[in-house]
């Protein structure tokens, strides 16, 4: 199945939550060039995996992002919450 911005809006018509996109890579960054994220959440983990994806794929959007909350936990981890601004 493909999606599309209808499929999005109705899933926001009929959700009775927020949507929730865990990862990153390409349909994050379709998401995002079809200004479809309105929140985002960002986990800083301070550990090395290597390369790792683009959180964003190869969009190239532009946009502000504005600090919500940075809440910081043990070991360093992170859990950063902005607002998406375009």
């Amino acid at each position: 199945m493909r999606f599309g911005p209808r499929h999005h809006q109705r899933f926001e018509k009929t959700s009775e939550t927020d949507i929730y996109l865990c990862g990153g890579g390409k349909f994050a960054g379709w998401l995002l060039e079809n200004e479809m994220i309105d929140i985002l959440k960002i986990k800083l983990n301070p550990l090395i995996l290597g390369d790792g994806i683009r959180i964003f794929g190869t969009s190239s959007k532009e946009y502000q992002l504005k600090l919500m909350h940075n809440e910081v936990f043990n070991e360093g981890l992170s859990i950063i919450t902005y607002q998406v601004n375009y």
